[in-house]
């Protein structure tokens, strides 16, 4: 990865988002080019690297609590609702 202000320093945090964004675009098919979609699957991916210990920057706004709390929300309707 080359930028002008890309160095040792922030390169790692930089290099994680760029990918998962890159990824993102690769696996998904030719028609789907909605960044409201993908944003949330980007944001989790952030979460799941600095959980895992990796420096990244944050891919979009959001907060790896943020999304926690409503796939707990989620996960708990599933269950008090029962299969659909």
């Amino acid at each position: 990865m080359w930028g002008e202000e890309i160095d040792e320093h922030n390169l790692e945090p930089k290099a994680w988002p760029r990918g998962a964004a890159f990824a993102e675009r690769m696996w998904s098919a030719r028609d789907v080019k909605s960044v409201d979609e993908a944003a949330p699957r980007l944001a989790r991916m952030f979460c799941r690297l600095t959980a895992r210990g990796f420096r990244a920057s944050p891919i979009c706004p959001g907060s790896c609590f943020k999304l926690q709390d409503s796939a707990v929300r989620r996960r708990r309707a599933r269950l008090r609702d029962g299969p659909r």
